[in-house]
């Protein structure tokens, strides 16, 4: 699958929305915005540690990450509330701890002191 489709999917599997119209307190309406240390820092990280993924902006203005990890297509997707609600992992085909074909992977416990790196480091694809 070449990024474009991948891209296509990733959209299609987030259910993907126009944005988020509503600020927080200061003004905000992302993540990234507020804390844009945290997100060169993860970017960085991921960047140094799975190099075969790439960051995408999505059109509701979510970032996330996609490309082949551990021989299956994933999509990594930071949701508005990120860090107090964890990125979501989407494996499209194969098999990853029994699940079926394009499911979510659900195999850790979140807490906000994580970061997605420790996401994809739990990965064990079957």
């Amino acid at each position: 699958m070449n990024f474009k489709e991948l891209s296509r999917k990733v959209k299609y599997f987030f259910s993907i929305s126009e944005g988020s119209n509503e600020q927080d307190q200061f003004g905000y309406f992302h993540w990234y915005e507020k804390d844009p240390k945290r997100l060169r820092w993860e970017a960085a990280m991921i960047n140094a540690l799975f190099p075969e993924l790439t960051m995408l902006k999505l059109r509701d203005g979510r970032l996330a990450f996609s490309g082949i990890l551990k021989g299956k297509e994933i999509a990594l997707v930071f949701p508005y509330l990120y860090p107090l609600e964890p990125p979501q992992v989407a494996i499209f085909g194969g098999k990853v701890e029994g699940k079926d074909l394009d499911c979510f992977y659900t195999g850790f416990i979140w807490q906000p002191n994580m970061s997605a790196v420790d996401i994809l480091r739990e990965m064990k694809p079957n």
